[in-house]
């Protein structure tokens, strides 16, 4: 008897152990039918598709098959992917929804989303998820997905829900040219989650260990176009702004009036299908959301989120160089500035700037920033120029290995207007990092080193650091 234990306990062990390591497929059809968005599935492009099931817990275990199933769909035209899912609700309780905010928060609430590698080098992707109630969120992938999905990317795509007793079912669309890709693929990495808070229950539809975040791209299936997936068109979006501003002081006999006013704008022009070219001039940045509040009784700096779009889009090659508190590049120093006066750090205007940043090919990224911001005499701080270029190649399957250089330079000095090269005020910083991931994702690792040039150094200008984890 005890023969037949051990025997089953070995079968069950290699089951699972087959299953987590699988890597399923399913097929994008593609599709002439007009497809509408309202969460019912009648159009015969969804019944004709391929479904795929079967879904795997990730947590709070990941020996077995999901309790609550869901059932996935892809099709694809030549401007838009579509995808479908009926999210089954074995308990037929109701559904537990937290939040309606755009860029809800994943774990809690009822919701559905879908991941995709459209390069398939397992370090980059997006995700975009819709809970039970409708609310959607969207966000980038960087490094593998291990630490989840960064939300404060946002870009233009559609969803619908409809609830039923047994289910609720769920269609996006999500337009090419909201997404990177490289032009004639056929095939991305491709994986959904679904999180079923009624019984506490997180699944994937390719199978990830429950040690690590459902986002992690190395556990993705495949996704199979039909066709190669071609060049939308031209993609040029324009974001322009007027700003006017009036005030008055009437407390004298003769009133002082003053108007005032602004323009500028963005533009955003995918120059191919996986390299973006932003633009700005004179930028407001009034439509950003304000930072959370936090008090700071440390005698270190806090590391706010950068929210401003023309800098998130591939902010993962220019933020993420250096070690946690050791970053060679930090966005949101540009246009702030210390006021040693007051005390406090005040907005300095940026002049214009642009950015290009993605895939040249599909082991090699670039991106290269430039910015100015004018002269204020008030902070004595001249006309400066801010330069970080980076390429990025990859390296095996999941590693990759990062150049940079960054630069601030100033143009002139604050006592005069007029602008020049002034080789005397620069910071420079040069560097190598390694980001190093085994094909199973659970070894995890970082060497890096940088050096900084100054025109009067002083010693000790080099930074290096090495980190190296197991998941288990």
């Amino acid at each position: 008897m005890r023969w037949l234990v051990l025997v089953f306990c070995l079968f069950h062990s290699w089951i699972v152990f087959g299953n987590l390591n699988q890597k399923k497929s399913i097929k994008a059809a593609y599709i002439t039918e007009k497809i509408t968005i309202d969460g019912e599935l009648n159009e015969d492009a969804w019944q004709n598709a391929e479904p795929g099931n079967h879904f795997w817990q990730n947590s709070p275990y990941d020996t077995a098959e999901a309790r609550s199933q869901t059932e996935v769909k892809v099709c694809f035209d030549d401007q838009t992917i579509y995808f479908s899912a009926v999210c089954y609700n074995s308990s037929q309780k109701e559904y537990i929804v937290q939040s309606l905010k755009r860029d809800f928060s994943f774990p809690r609430n009822d919701a559905f989303q879908v991941i995709f590698d459209p390069y398939g080098d397992n370090t980059n992707g997006f995700s975009f998820g819709v809970n039970a109630l409708g609310a959607q969120r969207e966000g980038v992938i960087t490094n593998g997905g291990n630490w989840g999905v960064t939300t404060n990317w946002d870009n233009k795509w559609y969803s619908e829900v409809k609830n039923y007793i047994d289910k609720w079912v769920v269609e996006i669309a999500i337009p090419f040219k909201s997404i990177r890709f490289t032009q004639g693929s056929t095939v991305w990495h491709v994986n959904f989650a679904r999180n079923d808070l009624k019984i506490n229950e997180m699944s994937t539809w390719n199978p990830v260990p429950r040690n690590f975040n459902v986002a992690t791209l190395t556990y993705c299936g495949n996704l199979m176009f039909e066709k190669p997936l071609n060049k939308t068109g031209t993609n040029v979006s324009l974001i322009p702004y007027a700003l006017g501003k009036f005030s008055g002081d009437y407390t004298d006999s003769i009133p002082q009036e003053k108007w005032s006013g602004n323009v500028g704008g963005d533009a955003k022009i995918a120059v191919t299908s996986s390299l973006n070219l932003d633009l700005t001039i004179n930028p407001d940045f009034s439509q950003v959301d304000v930072d959370q509040q936090v008090a700071n009784i440390s005698r270190f700096s806090i590391y706010y989120p950068e929210k401003r779009q023309f800098f998130l889009e591939n902010a993962d090659l220019f933020g993420r160089l250096g070690f946690s508190k050791i970053r060679p590049f930090f966005s949101r120093k540009i246009g702030i500035a210390y006021n040693p006066n007051t005390g406090i750090y005040e907005q300095i205007p940026i002049m214009a700037g642009a950015r290009l940043s993605g895939k040249v090919n599909n082991d090699l990224r670039i991106g290269f920033l430039n910015i100015t911001t004018p002269q204020n005499r008030n902070l004595n701080l001249p006309v400066t120029n801010y330069t970080v270029a980076v390429a990025q190649q990859q390296v095996g399957s999941n590693s990759n290995i990062t150049f940079s250089l960054v630069n601030k330079q100033d143009l002139g000095n604050d006592s005069t207007a007029e602008i020049y090269v002034n080789p005397n005020h620069f910071q420079r910083i040069a560097g190598v990092d390694f980001n190093f991931a085994s094909k199973d994702n659970k070894w995890k690792g970082i060497a890096f080193i940088h050096q900084q040039f100054s025109p009067q150094p002083k010693g000790n200008e080099g930074a290096n650091a090495t980190f190296l984890y197991y998941n288990t």
